[in-house]
C-alpha cells in the first residue's frame, strides 16, 4: 500500500492492486486531524482517479459532532463535486457510540455517496471490488 499520510490518529493510503483508497483509524481523532484525514482520502482519490475507499473502523471511536457536522456539510460535498460518486466500504467499530455516529451520518448523505458497513474485512473487499462505478467518464 502506497502511503498518503500515517499518524498516531489514522493512516491513508492506496492499495494498487485492488484500486481503492485505503485509511485505517486507531482511535478517537480530534477534529483538525478528522480533516486532515479526508483531505489525505480525497487527495489519493483524485491522484488515482478512483472513488472507491475501504475504511478500517474497527478501532474508531466517537465521530464528535463538529467533525460529523463538517464532513456531511464541507467534505461529501467536495468529494460529489471532484469525483461525481463516492463509494464506501466500512468494517464497524466495536464502539456504540462510533457506530451511532456513523449512522446518524449516513441518514443525511447525498444518494451518489454509498457506505456500506462490513462486519469481515473479506466481505468489504469484496464488494468495493465488484461495484463498479468510477469518478471520472
Amino acid at each position: 500500500m502506497n502511503n498518503y499520510y500515517n499518524t498516531q490518529y489514522a493512516q491513508v493510503g492506496y492499495d494498487a492492486q485492488e484500486k481503492y483508497v485505503v485509511c485505517i483509524v486507531k482511535g478517537f481523532m480530534p477534529f483538525d486531524h478528522f480533516q486532515e484525514v479526508w483531505n489525505n482520502i480525497l487527495e489519493a482519490c483524485n491522484n488515482h482517479q478512483i472513488s472507491k475507499i475501504l475504511i478500517d473502523a474497527r478501532e474508531s471511536k466517537i465521530i464528535t459532532p463538529e467533525s460529523q457536522q463538517w464532513l456531511i456539510g464541507v467534505m461529501m460535498p467536495k468529494m460529489l463535486q471532484q469525483l461525481r460518486n463516492v463509494t464506501i466500504a466500512r468494517l464497524i467499530s466495536v464502539d456504540i457510540f462510533s457506530q451511532l455516529s456513523v449512522n446518524a451520518i449516513t441518514q443525511q448523505l447525498h444518494p451518489n455517496i454509498l457506505i456500506k458497513q462490513f462486519g469481515e474485512e473479506s466481505s468489504a473487499k469484496d464488494w468495493l471490488k465488484d461495484f463498479a462505478i468510477e469518478t471520472k467518464a
